[in-house]
């Protein structure tokens, strides 16, 4: 299965492999919210 990472304003598919680049993204979109 792959995630759907808003990364900007272009949707991101990332590996299940990359969960912590996933978390870092959520993270990124959270706190970089404009």
């Amino acid at each position: 299965m792959f995630s759907r990472v808003e990364w900007g304003k272009i949707p991101v598919l990332t590996s299940p492999t990359d969960l912590l680049s996933e978390v870092d993204y959520e993270m990124i979109r959270i706190h970089n919210v404009f």
